[in-house]
């Protein structure tokens, strides 16, 4: 058992977050109150970390309106992902059926530790512009809670806010779902591990790091557990992340086994509300959509995942009619295994597209997105960009796509979402710090007009 004595304070990132003042004149601006959207130019201005300045500038100064190829877009937020390192194809671990693939997984040897994982996984993301993820242990051994706090130590050591989750998992071995009645954990061993729970939360929280419950999933968890979980939750306000209905034999196993309904049963012990945050579900219903909106619960979409897997779609527009808060999740499992945040998007606004037969506009999919990762992190969460507020950012490089801005037939989130990509991330600031930062890629230059920042 760890003890907040065996848990030294979480240091400093290394070699990161030296600078935190900064100015430069923008072309637009995403994700902060309707009188600054829209196209540019702006002014920021971020001294000691805070942003002392997010103005708009004279619109008739052509020099000013032609002055940058920069957009602010609210800090990426990557709403489930397990912290997969460099990814699974240079690890040798092909596609297939979830089902088949974790047993893989067991089956496999991996010495890799969290630190390097975790570590990796998070610098990955970063050059993608995502500053804040939520991170799902999976242990490599024995002592998960020293494995949680590694993973909490490496995304503090990149520069990025997390909220690492702590797993309980007591009948895993039953990779097709337990039965009604399975005996996982003893009552005590359950204690054991909520209290390491806390004992680590005691030594790694702060603004930028949250512990989250993480029942890995209904199917992987004893009922007594389950309960246990949830009980626990409501007495220490603590949130919960938990994989629901992520395949068809998810599905299956469910309606099998809780003929009222999964979502019904979770309802009934409670755990379902504002403080749970689902990843997958690409096997919900209607109504269990439903019932997640009308608990205020949270949904991580991961499109990418699913279709390697062989799980399913996520049900985007279903989950949108619904009113459910919803979060986008590159799950380690990206399709270039690259953690490229901005294809994740455009994924999942061409399958709400093909599914409704309308055009998803780019600016509210931003702001949805955003709130349900923001929701998913909890504590951790970055905030929204404002005069006054911490430095929580990206400033993305349009480069050849300058010219579109200011077009009656393109928003400026129009013109991000096509743009976006690893490589055109300029800066990314997280709780004040810019922890990323790069120059423009030559790539970028055929349209666009001089930069225009200013260094402070």
């Amino acid at each position: 058992m760890v003890s907040t004595a065996d848990l030294p304070i979480l240091k400093e990132p290394e070699g990161t977050g030296s600078v935190t003042d900064g100015r430069w004149r923008l072309a637009g601006v995403l994700g902060v109150p309707d009188e600054l959207g829209g196209s540019g130019p702006f002014e920021l201005v971020v001294r000691n970390g805070i942003i002392a300045t997010l103005r708009s500038i004279d619109k008739r100064d052509e020099h000013e309106r032609a002055a940058s190829r920069l957009v602010l877009v609210p800090l990426l937020v990557n709403a489930h992902d397990h912290g997969r390192g460099t990814g699974n194809v240079l690890a040798g671990i092909a596609d297939g059926p979830l089902e088949p693939w974790i047993a893989s997984l067991r089956a496999r040897k991996d010495t890799t530790s969290q630190v390097a994982l975790v570590g990796d996984a998070c610098r990955a993301m970063l050059a993608s512009g995502v500053g804040a993820t939520v991170i799902c242990v999976n242990p490599q051994g024995p002592d998960t809670a020293a494995e949680v706090y590694a993973a909490a130590q490496a995304a503090r050591d990149v520069g990025i806010r997390a909220a690492i989750v702590y797993p309980f998992a007591d009948t895993m071995d039953q990779v097709y779902g337990r039965s009604r009645d399975a005996v996982g954990w003893d009552p005590t061993e359950v204690e054991r591990h909520l209290e390491s729970v806390e004992r680590v939360a005691a030594g790694v929280e702060d603004g930028l790091i949250e512990v989250q419950l993480g029942p890995v999933g209904p199917q992987w968890v004893s009922e007594s557990t389950l309960a246990a979980i949830a009980v626990s939750a409501r007495r220490t306000g603590r949130r919960v992340h938990m994989h629901l209905l992520e395949s068809p034999a998810q599905r299956a196993w469910a309606d099998r086994t809780y003929p009222e309904g999964i979502v019904n049963f979770l309802d009934r012990i409670g755990l379902l509300g504002a403080h749970v945050c689902f990843a997958h579900g690409t096997q919900l219903r209607s109504d269990e959509l439903a019932s997640l909106a009308d608990n205020g619960c949270v949904l991580s979409l991961n499109a990418s995942s699913n279709l390697r897997l062989s799980s399913g779609i996520p049900p985007v527009a279903e989950a949108q009619r619904a009113g459910l808060d919803l979060g986008a999740g590159l799950d380690g499992m990206a399709l270039g295994d690259d953690a490229d945040y901005w294809n994740e998007l455009r994924l999942l606004r061409g399958l709400g597209q093909a599914q409704t037969g309308q055009v998803i506009e780019a600016g509210p999919l931003f702001e949805r997105l955003a709130r349900g990762g923001r929701r998913a992190l909890g504590s951790c969460a970055p905030k929204v960009p404002a005069t006054d507020g911490v430095a929580d950012f990206v400033l993305l490089d349009l480069g050849d796509y300058r010219h579109l801005v200011g077009r009656d037939d393109w928003s400026v989130a129009d013109v991000a979402l096509a743009a976006g990509r690893p490589e055109f991330v300029r800066e990314v600031w997280v709780g004040g710090r810019a922890v990323l930062a790069r120059a423009a890629s030559p790539s970028t230059t055929t349209r666009a007009e001089p930069s225009g920042e200013v260094a402070s």
